[in-house]
């Protein structure tokens, strides 16, 4: 039968649908120590990013670009984390003020929080692809983010949504604790591979899809 062929479309989605299981995990245990999880997830968007191209892949190029980028990712990933612990502790406190302060200061972190997210969700993607400096890649993420802010949108939603979900229904996040732990995370950066694709294309070139080195 044609659908249970090599060659069929089923047989291909059936194919990359294992794949990104297989990488979830992966990822998912390369960020078990926390401070890793930029170079996993690095990682991870390099090999969604050949994936969506049509270009080969591999779990020994999986772990290449890990060890590559490890630096410079973790580098990244604290830069990253700084702010956005700050703007946590500042949500939490400005529920202690009251009033119309409460008000300015919410509306502050929200809208410094669509900044960061906006950023976060393109620093790895860049990082796995394009060799800078990592406050270069950081600066170059906002910079396209907001020239290409409704993918950006999107993009902030689906790196968002389990974490959103969490602060509003903790049941329910955990209740889907099986999608985060099977495909969650290797779809979202496929989803978001895809979206960044055409507006990254015209920088593709002679040092592409090599990862950052500098710091």
């Amino acid at each position: 039968m044609k659908l249970l062929s090599h060659d069929s479309s089923f047989s291909h989605i059936m194919s990359v649908v294992a794949d990104l299981i297989i990488f979830n995990l992966l990822a998912l245990l390369l960020s078990l120590p926390v401070v890793t999880a930029g170079a996993a997830m690095t990682a991870l968007y390099a090999l969604m990013g050949r994936l969506v191209r049509g270009e080969a892949y591999s779990v020994k190029y999986f772990f290449a670009v890990f060890r590559q980028n490890f630096a410079q990712a973790t580098l990244a990933w604290l830069l990253l984390a700084v702010p956005a612990f700050a703007l946590m502790a500042a949500f939490v406190l400005a529920g202690a003020f009251g009033g119309t302060v409460t008000l300015i200061v919410s509306a502050a972190v929200y809208i410094m929080g669509g900044v960061w997210l906006i950023t976060y969700s393109w620093t790895f993607p860049l990082l796995s692809q394009f060799e800078n400096r990592t406050g270069s890649t950081i600066v170059n993420a906002l910079r396209l983010g907001l020239a290409h802010l409704p993918r950006s949108i999107v993009m902030g939603l689906i790196n968002l949504f389990p974490w959103g979900l969490l602060y509003l229904h903790a049941g329910y996040f955990f209740y889907l604790a099986p999608l985060w732990l099977v495909i969650y995370f290797s779809g979202a950066a496929f989803l978001g591979s895809l979206l960044i694709k055409k507006p990254l294309t015209p920088y593709r070139g002679e040092g592409a899809d090599g990862g950052g080195q500098g710091a």
